[in-house]
This record gives C-alpha cells, structure tokens and sequence, in this order.
C-alpha cells in the first residue's frame, strides 16, 4: 500500500510541476508577445512620421517649382509688353512670390522651410532611436 501511495504522490508532484511550467510558460509568451506588439507599434510610427515628413518635403519642393515657375513668367512678362498701368500688379505680384521662396529657403525655426521640415525629421529620427536603445 505504500508504494502505490508513493507512485500517485510521485505523480502529482509530476503534474503540479508541468503545470506551473506550462502557467509559466504562457506568461512568458505574453510578455514577449506584448513586446513585439509594441515594437511593431513603434515601428509602424516611425514608418508614418517619416512618410509625413516626406509628403510635407515634397509639398514644400512643389511648391518651390511652382512659385519659380511663376517667376519665371513674371520675368517674361517684364522683358515683354508692359504698360505703368499693371506695373504696380506686377510688383506686388513680385513681392508676393519673393516672399513665399524667402519662407521656403528660410531659417530652420521658420515654420514650413525646408530647413524646418529636415530638423523635425531627424528630431523624430533621434527620438525613436533613443526609444530603442533605452
């Protein structure tokens, strides 16, 4: 009789033991689990920051094409047929789009330069390498 007491103590304490491993083990799924979901997460912000950051960049090179392309025409219209009527048209005209290549090529604090738009990205780039190391 005690030998068969001895063999179902034996196996109990078998099973006990593959379950808190077993219990074990699932959590250290989760956890790993959690932290690919998170990574993938940081990672996919990365991903979305940095291709905002390129929309804006090639909004802002559009827009630096355009407004040379209508200085160009503003410089066609002054070597052609002009009268003192649409000179003052013109200057403002003039003005206007010095001003708008003046905010584009401005400093890296001027809001919507490209200076500006290449600090916020490495800005972001630095922020999420330092999220990874740390």
């Amino acid at each position: 009789m005690h030998s068969v007491s001895g063999f179902f103590l034996i196996v109990t304490f078998f099973i006990i033991g593959l379950s808190i491993l077993a219990v074990y083990t699932t959590t250290l799924a989760t956890e790993f689990g959690l932290t690919k979901d998170d990574m993938q997460i940081s990672s996919l912000t990365h991903l979305m920051k940095s291709m905002d950051w390129e929309n804006d960049y090639n909004e802002e090179k559009i827009g630096e094409r355009i407004l040379m392309a209508q200085l160009d025409d503003l410089n066609i219209t002054l070597h052609g047929n002009f009268t003192k009527n649409n000179v003052s048209e013109i200057e403002n005209n003039f003005a206007m789009y010095k001003s708008h290549l003046d905010i584009l090529e401005g400093s890296q604090t001027a809001n919507g330069s490209l200076l500006n738009l290449k600090y916020k990205a490495e800005s972001e780039y630095d922020r999420f390498l330092q999220s990874q190391r740390g």
